[in-house]
């Protein structure tokens, strides 16, 4: 039985140090690795032979609008807006959905309901990372109003 609780524990504390490995910095050659710059992530990737600049996460927003037209020939799209048109650019690495499975720009419509995450480039574009166009699926809502939930009941108990 004492035998069985270590090996556990040993499997749980590996667990915990893979997890934890790449908040720490720990530096992992591999040919996909992510290395951290400053404030800039390059990573680079078998499509492509020189690295891409992606901001980290902290500045990475939120997008939502009506899709009103799309460039396929400049890889981007426009998003209405009240005050004037958003462009977003996208790359390969860009993940793009449409009902739940994995399209491509091409597939956009204008008109579509659109979702996902963007952030500011150095020369002044936006960069799209994650694109929905269409409605949310049902597993999107559900995984919505359960991170909804969790933060009131994080924020009421922060409050007491």
């Amino acid at each position: 039985m004492k035998r069985k609780i270590n090996i556990l524990c040993g499997t749980w504390l590996l667990a915990v140090a893979a997890l934890l490995a790449p908040a720490c910095g720990s530096d992992m050659s591999s040919p996909g690795a992510v290395k951290q710059q400053g404030a800039a992530t390059i990573q680079k990737t078998s499509k492509e032979s020189t690295p891409s600049v992606r901001a980290t996460r902290g500045s990475r927003y939120p997008i939502r609008g009506k899709l009103r037209s799309v460039n396929l020939s400049a890889k981007t799209f426009t998003l209405s807006g009240a005050s004037k048109d958003r462009v977003f650019v996208t790359d390969d690495m860009t993940v793009i959905t449409k009902n739940g499975k994995p399209a491509t720009l091409a597939d956009a419509v204008p008109g579509d309901e659109v979702g996902g995450l963007a952030e500011n480039l150095p020369d002044g574009k936006v960069l799209a990372i994650k694109v929905r166009f269409g409605p949310k699926t049902d597993e999107e809502n559900q995984a919505s109003n359960r991170r909804s939930t969790t933060s009131r009941k994080n924020n009421s108990k922060s409050s007491m």
